[in-house]
């Protein structure tokens, strides 16, 4: 049995929903206004992230023109130099020095008129280079709106073909956050909450998940990134022995209530209050539970 990461996120919130939803084969209805909002809202990130994705192909573009172009005309100058070098030193005669004088003063006249390729190189590194200049300011908006650094690189997004399907040799998960991102030569998870407003177990669940199978796969991977809300906060969540050692735990207690354990309910008000199974639940807040504190 292979859990996924949204199961491990369900299991932390409450072990009962999580049997409820994923043994009991319980189907859940995801079409109330919030979650229609959640839906516009993270689309519209991700759309962000994919204009994040082409603007960085678009500055690599220009940069790599930018060093052809200063690479060309590097080869051009130093072409001349040695065809002048070659002229001086077959002057051996006073013919030659002064058929060498000629020259150098044919050079010197047409030095004074600049060549239009010249020109013309020149005004492409200029465009190039006021290109470039955009595209880093538009990159760098772009990242603060979606919670990313100026030095960000996206690499996969979840509502885009290029999905990294992350999987462990080692543990039995699975899973896919909703971007990768490069940071430091890093690769960093990151998983977006529409309406959170702050850390939950179950956003650090994920992300320890997702780090240990990255790490699994040879990656570096220090920390994984967190976005909340609207305001696009960004928080980083660490890895650590003491996180791996947690998530080990709770796949275990997930393996043994497949096997046959009884799940452990842990009901509060918030949390059954928003609870998608809390119907079918006989172990809600406030039906035969006593009161626990909020999660």
């Amino acid at each position: 049995r292979v859990f996924t990461d949204q199961e491990l996120a369900n299991y932390v919130v409450c072990p009962q929903a999580w049997y409820l939803k994923s043994q009991q084969s319980v189907e859940i209805e995801h079409d109330s206004e919030r979650a229609v909002e959640s839906r516009r809202i993270r689309q519209e990130w991700h759309d962000k992230n994919s204009l994040l994705g082409e603007l960085h192909r678009y500055r690599r573009a220009i940069y790599l023109l930018l060093l052809g172009v200063v690479a060309f005309l590097t080869v051009l100058e130093v072409g001349g130099v040695r065809s002048r070098l070659f002229e001086t030193l077959m002057v051996n005669t006073v013919e030659d020095r002064e058929k060498s004088d000629s020259i150098t003063s044919d050079s010197e006249s047409s030095s004074s008129s600049i060549p239009f390729e010249l020109v013309a190189l020149l005004g492409i590194v200029g465009i190039a280079v006021f290109v470039y200049d955009r595209l880093e300011r538009h990159k760098n908006r772009v990242s603060s709106e979606v919670g990313f650094n100026d030095q960000s690189v996206v690499l996969t997004s979840k509502e885009r073909e290029s999905v990294q399907v992350l999987t462990s040799a080692i543990l039995p998960i699975i899973g896919k956050p909703d971007t990768i991102i490069e940071e430091q030569k890093q690769k960093i998870p990151v998983i977006f909450q529409a309406f959170g407003k702050k850390v939950q177990d179950r956003h650090v669940i994920r992300l320890i998940a997702y780090q240990y199978m990255l790490r699994e796969a040879g990656e570096s991977c220090d920390y994984g990134v967190l976005v909340l809300g609207q305001e696009q906060r960004r928080v980083e969540i660490r890895y650590n022995e003491g996180k791996r050692e947690w998530l080990e735990s709770i796949l275990e207690e997930m393996k043994a209530i497949c096997a046959g354990r009884k799940p452990v309910a842990t009901p509060s008000k918030y949390k059954c209050r928003n609870c998608d199974v809390r119907g079918l639940c006989s172990f809600r807040y406030g039906l035969n539970s006593p009161e626990r504190e909020e999660y």
